[in-house]
């Protein structure tokens, strides 16, 4: 809805529902309702003659969720062993401004406030064996943001934020894995400062588009997840943590009409007479053929920060280098076709302990198919051509020994995916 031209008030909502059956190392039955609104006010009037924009608005969303537990069989359920029925809430209430000082430098001023509240009631039977876990935590949590932000062009721009950030444990986090999910363990929930600068924008051909960010964060009681039993993960709360990366996204169009040329209609002829219509723009070029490199890669520089136990060490499970990459050529009919290829440049740790580690990786794909606004599109994907043998991803654990159980997820081999996809 809107209140005026340079004001608006707006509501959106969602709900979902999920159904789950789920045999494990036990039988987890849920059944869950998820919903929530946002509703926010935004104001683009020019303040003191230079442009301003300002939002405020609130978010809650809340999760109603009937967990089971049942003893596995054989894939069957057994004997019931825990029932939790769990409401979570999470309300946040946001304000940002963007003052524009000149034409091309903006100081961004903002802040969020945090309301989390997680309410665990046991539903089973309380015995002396099976205590009740009944429990409620809640968090509350402030972060507020700075930024400046200079329009280098109308297509480019230069950006630096300082921002605290607030997560809370959601009840996946928060479960005891000890108790096979039926109780809740106390985390606390995980802050940061953090810190950016990068450069977004295209060219002004439109050839080359570009998105690079570098982050460097502080963290306090990061919450990480271990192995802790075989089948079984637990979340912890670790101590100060470092997380520092670069973010890239690279878009080259290498090369344009090659097999099919834009063309430019005739210009029409200069109007002389007094009162003659108007002349009107040249049309607009036709499409062209191109073949463009796409490119990400990610700088995962993530460690402790003089841990007690585990001093410097990387952190495990995220491979430090991430490369991403495709050469595609695209026709204006629609039909696509290029190679891809995802690398993880180095080996990287799956325990804390940096004793036991995952191999890098490089894998060869191969992509075609057929993609319209409206109507049928299809294509075809090949992955891992050259059949590489490789961890996709690994647990993560203390130190390697603590007990036996395999810690590398594998890759999917040579495979072939086929997909149709109708627009109305």
């Amino acid at each position: 809805m809107e209140s005026g031209e340079d004001q608006q008030l707006s509501f959106s909502s969602f709900y979902a529902y999920k159904d789950l059956d789920h045999p494990i190392l036990f039988v987890i039955d849920q059944v869950s309702h998820d919903f929530g609104f946002d509703l926010n006010y935004l104001n683009n009037a020019d303040l003191g003659g230079h442009k301003n924009h300002f939002i405020a608005g609130i978010s809650p969303t809340f999760g109603l969720l009937d967990d089971v537990r049942f003893a596995n069989v054989l894939g069957e359920r057994g004997a019931k062993f825990a029932q939790n029925y769990q409401q979570s809430t999470n309300v946040d209430f946001y304000i940002e401004d963007l003052y524009y000082l000149t034409d091309r430098f903006a100081v961004s001023v903002g802040g969020q406030i945090s309301y989390a509240r997680r309410d665990n009631e046991d539903r089973f039977p309380v015995s002396a064996t099976n205590p009740d876990n009944s429990d409620v935590q809640d968090w509350w949590g402030y972060s507020p943001k700075v930024g400046l932000l200079y329009e280098l062009t109308e297509s480019a721009q230069l950006f630096f934020n300082a921002s605290r950030s607030f997560e809370p444990p959601s009840f996946g986090e928060l479960s005891n894995s000890a108790l096979g999910g039926a109780g809740l363990v106390e985390l606390e929930a995980q802050t940061a400062t953090t810190l950016e600068i990068g450069t977004r924008g295209k060219s002004a051909n439109n050839r080359v588009k570009w998105d690079i960010a570098y982050y460097f964060s502080w963290i306090d009681d990061e919450m990480l997840e271990l192995s802790v039993a075989p089948g079984l993960n637990q979340t912890i709360n670790a101590g100060r943590t470092i997380h520092q990366g670069v973010e890239l996204g690279l878009d080259v169009t290498l090369l344009e009409g090659i097999f099919a040329r834009g063309t430019v209609a005739p210009a029409p002829a200069l109007a002389s007479a007094k009162g003659a219509k108007a002349v009107q723009p040249l049309a607009a070029p036709a499409p062209q053929d191109r073949l463009v490199f796409r490119q990400n890669y990610l700088y995962n520089g993530f460690r402790f920060d003089n841990d007690k136990e585990f001093g410097d060490n990387q952190l495990a499970g995220v491979p430090e280098h991430y490369y991403r990459a495709e050469l595609v050529y695209e026709h204006p009919s629609g039909f696509y076709l290029g190679p891809n290829l995802e690398w993880v440049f180095n080996d990287y740790p799956v325990d804390f302990a940096g004793t036991l580690s995952a191999d890098s990786y490089a894998i060869l794909g191969f992509k075609v198919g057929y993609r319209t606004a409206k109507g049928l599109s299809i294509y075809v994907d090949a992955r891992n051509l050259t059949d590489e043998h490789y961890a996709a991803t690994t647990g993560v654990i203390n130190r390697a020994g603590a007990f036996n159980q395999a810690q590398f997820l594998p890759g999917d081999g040579r495979s072939f995916f086929f997909g149709v996809e109708y627009k109305f």
